[in-house]
């Protein structure tokens, strides 16, 4: 593994995510931008204190990409990153829901693909 923070969705996410509704328990949270890094993630003895609504000030709570995606699937919205092999491996984002499928361009990093089909699925959520 080569990082412990590709656990957890971008900083510009969880942002996003906090104003569709987020509220879940997490084990960390993005403190108050204005004295810190956006890339630190704090981490949390208890979840519940982790979740937006206990969160003061600007802080966020910082989802792992498995909460993010089982938060948008209790939306009925289910989001994926396929691999194909096409000259090289290559990933695939798509996004199923009532819609029809929404397949995005691909490309060559994973998460890079995972985080454009969760930012398409947030401007789904009304």
């Amino acid at each position: 593994m080569k990082s412990i923070k590709k656990l957890f969705v971008p900083y510009e996410i969880a942002m996003l995510l906090k104003e569709k509704g987020f509220d879940e328990p997490c084990f960390g949270y993005f403190p108050n931008v204005e004295n810190s890094d956006k890339n630190r993630i704090h981490m949390d003895h208890d979840p519940e204190y982790a979740k937006n609504s206990m969160l003061r000030g600007s802080a966020f709570s910082a989802p792992t990409y498995d909460q993010a995606l089982d938060w948008f699937r209790e939306r009925w919205i289910w989001v994926s990153v396929n691999l194909f092999y096409y000259d090289g491996v290559h990933y695939l984002p798509n996004i199923a829901s009532a819609n029809p499928l929404i397949e995005l361009d691909g490309g060559d990093d994973y998460y890079e693909c995972m985080n454009r089909a969760i930012i398409k699925a947030i401007e789904l959520i009304k």
